[in-house]
């Protein structure tokens, strides 16, 4: 990981940076403190000071790593709010497994122990997803089930808020009853409101330094109200305004005499792995949506797998020295940003700020209000529901934002795993509604406006244009499962059993953009072969790959051609194969040819001119395999053909490729003699063919003694060109539609 060059930047560039440092670390510290309480609650409060400690080393740790070695400058990293309540669940698992006899220090150090644990298993977790280069494999998560998820999350912060500022241990039926006690419920809605008031500021009115102000002037407005009411310090400690003195908070040497002396209890690890697995997902996705958000910020891409890794590499830092789970937060870098700091210097500073916080010791956070600490988890709380509540309601689709809310509400009443099963589960239903509802068949079409690439005499291709309408074409794509396959079966029903004039006599299944299908796509296609005995009709596969073909020789049919099956190998060999049928039941074949004489006379301007034209061309009789025009060489003659069949190929490296076939009443080699060009692909005959040619200097002569000839000779080829115009039109239009 090498480090991204540090532009120039004036003192006054450099003032903004620093001033923005300090306002951060101060937020960060605050906020420290509130996670260090949201996490040691309940029975392990007794080691709040714990908390705050680790949440300190962390944001001093990964500050500084992610400021030195991460891929945009100024990206603030520190303990996240948004794995907090996750790891608050942590404590109900140390509460629920403990022995009875357990005691609260015990307790403490056991979820102090677990915090670390988690810490260094995301670090290697996020370092190994870098590592391989995994970091864009996160974007596949459906982006409303990480809405829901950090919806959860931020109503699980304004939960958490009201816990902290009341001081009770958890929500019950009793203790929902005591938050309407008047003391109880002044300091809560009082967090609530200095929440609100915190988030407007930031948030809504993008007044940063009303909501620096705000947050600093907090605590002494409440001392001075307090003072004015004659209230003491002790007076607020023993009512809940202040936490509890720290005299009485367990220390962290004692928490680490818990652990070398053997009171942390491991036996409860093996039921944290599914929050350690919530906690790892969170981040990884948390760092991938927060690096795209401080792209736009700082105007630098961001290397998400080079993030991955540093935040990784912090945490396990962190985590050896008894630090909670951190990372990159767009949020605080947002705040930064808004205060004119964006240089690498920023975190650097927040970081130190935290690092002087942790050598202060416990003893200043007693004198930090309940209410700052609630007030500053709401606001992060209200920052994620106005996101992903108010804002997505106009983002996101009906089905989407319904899944977000449903996310939100298991999340509310259940609790985080339960929430993203049920989201995951939501999305993915959804997901097979919505692509069920977009049909495989990319177009529905017609030998009629779908001909084969072949080049044939104008009495076939006019009875080919009556009858096309028999032979129904299905282009299909994507992957075919059980939500989508059954489409594709009422479509040749409906046409089987129409009231159309032309019976169906041939189906045509293309499946070159098809990637694969499961067994009830199978099982459709084999009603599909049902279908065709019963309506007298014959199913053509084409472009079947080795896995389908072995999939539907298992499921299907046996062999490549049966009664009413066939197997082709291309789309265009299946609807020249249909257009073969057809003319042999009007009893024309390619056998049929006629003179060259009768082909041309029909549309040639005067037949005084065709005899006269004739006398210009060479007859030519060319043996089967033999190329009547090479791919490359100079183009020096048209020809007519009489009778036989010939095909138009593309000579490459890996081989030939065809791209029409021709028979008699076909010109061939006129664009490369009308523009002057090498020729652009070869043709060789497939059968024994006889071919009159004109060359250019016939052609040149023929200008110059006999204009008025020339001229219906262009006549001619004007109108040919046009119909082959006309015809690709047919087919552009019905691909069009």
């Amino acid at each position: 990981m090498g480090n991204t060059p540090t532009k120039s930047r004036s003192p006054r560039v450099r003032a903004n940076d620093v001033i923005a440092g300090l306002v951060v670390g101060a937020v960060v510290a605050v906020t420290s403190q509130s996670l260090g309480a949201l996490i040691f609650s309940g029975q392990t409060s007794i080691a709040t000071s714990l908390g705050t400690t680790a949440s300190l080393i962390t944001a001093m740790i990964c500050g500084w790593l992610v400021a030195w070695r991460g891929s945009t400058p100024g990206s603030v990293a520190t303990p996240q709010e948004r794995v907090a309540p996750i790891l608050a669940l942590l404590a109900g698992v140390v509460a629920a497994d403990a022995p009875e006899d357990t005691t609260p220090e015990s307790m403490a150090a056991t979820l102090l122990a677990l915090l670390a644990v988690t810490a260094i298993a995301v670090g290697a977790g996020l370092y190994l997803l870098g590592r391989m280069r995994l970091g864009n494999l996160t974007r596949y998560i459906p982006y409303p089930v990480m809405g829901g998820f950090l919806a959860g999350s931020g109503w699980l912060l304004v939960i958490g808020a009201i816990r902290i500022s009341a001081g009770i241990p958890g929500f019950s039926s009793a203790t929902a009853w005591r938050l309407l006690e008047p003391r109880l419920f002044s300091q809560w809605i009082s967090a609530l409101l200095l929440g609100g008031m915190l988030f407007a500021c930031l948030r809504l009115w993008r007044k940063p330094m009303a909501f620096v102000l705000l947050l600093v002037g907090a605590a002494p407005a409440l001392f001075l109200v307090a003072n004015l009411a004659g209230f003491s310090i002790d007076d607020l400690r023993r009512t809940g305004w202040l936490p509890a003195s720290m005299a009485d908070q367990m220390a962290w040497r004692e928490a680490w005499t818990e652990l070398v002396q053997g009171g942390v209890r491991w036996e409860v690890l093996p039921s944290t792995a599914g929050i350690i697995g919530s906690v790892l997902v969170t981040a990884a996705l948390s760092i991938l949506f927060n690096a795209s958000g401080i792209e736009l910020l700082v105007r630098e891409e961001a290397d998400l797998n080079r993030e991955l890794r540093v935040a990784g590499v912090a945490n396990l830092v962190g985590g050896m020295l008894g630090g909670l789970v951190g990372f990159q937060s767009l949020n605080m870098t947002r705040l930064a940003h808004d205060l004119k700091g964006q240089g690498r210097f920023v975190p650097v500073i927040a970081g130190s700020v935290c690092g002087l916080a942790l050598l202060a010791g416990p003893v200043a956070a007693a004198y930090v209000p309940k209410l700052l600490l609630g007030a500053v988890l709401c606001c992060l709380g209200l920052g994620f529901l106005h996101d992903w509540v108010i804002r997505s309601f106009r983002r996101l689709s009906k089905s989407d934002y319904t899944v977000v809310l449903l996310i939100l509400a298991v999340i509310g009443a259940f609790g985080y795993v339960e929430g993203v099963a049920v989201g995951l589960m939501a999305a993915l239903l959804l997901f097979v509604h919505n692509y069920s509802r977009v049909s495989v068949v990319t177009h529905l079409l017609t030998a009629a406006n779908h001909p084969s690439r072949v080049d044939r005499p104008e009495l076939h291709r006019r009875i080919l244009e009556e009858r096309g309408g028999e032979v129904l074409v299905l282009r299909l794509q994507g992957f075919i499962f059980f939500g989508t396959a059954n489409s594709i079966l009422q479509q040749i029903r409906a046409r089987a059993e129409s009231d159309d004039e032309l019976s169906l006599r041939y189906v045509v299944l293309d499946f070159h953009r098809v990637s694969g299908l499961d067994s009830s796509a199978a099982f459709s296609l084999s009603r599909a072969l049902q279908l065709a005995e019963k309506h007298q009709f014959q199913v053509l596969l084409t472009h079947l790959n080795p896995e389908i073909r072995r999939q539907l020789r298992e499921d299907v049919f046996r062999s490549d051609e049966g009664p009413w099956h066939r197997v082709v190998p291309t789309l265009d060999h299946g609807v020249e194969w249909c257009e073969e049928q057809l003319l042999a039941d009007a009893k024309l074949t390619v056998s049929n040819a006629v003179p060259l004489r009768l082909q041309l006379k029909e549309h040639w301007p005067s037949p005084e001119g065709l005899e006269a034209f004739l006398g210009h061309l060479d007859r030519m009789e060319i043996d089967q395999g033999a190329y009547l025009i090479r791919q490359g060489s100079a183009a020096d003659a048209l020809y007519f053909m009489e009778s036989g069949q010939v095909s138009t190929v593309i000579e490459t490296s890996t081989g030939d490729r065809r791209l029409r076939r021709q028979g008699p009443g076909t010109v061939l080699g006129e664009l490369g003699l009308f523009l002057e060009v090498p020729r652009t692909a070869s043709v060789v005959a497939e059968k024994p063919c006889v071919v009159y040619r004109l060359t250019s200097a016939r052609l040149q002569e023929m200008k110059e003694r006999n204009p008025a000839l020339a001229a219906e000779f262009y006549q001619f080829m004007t109108h040919f060109l046009a119909e082959r115009v006309v015809s690709c039109n047919r087919v552009i239009r019905a691909f069009m539609e």
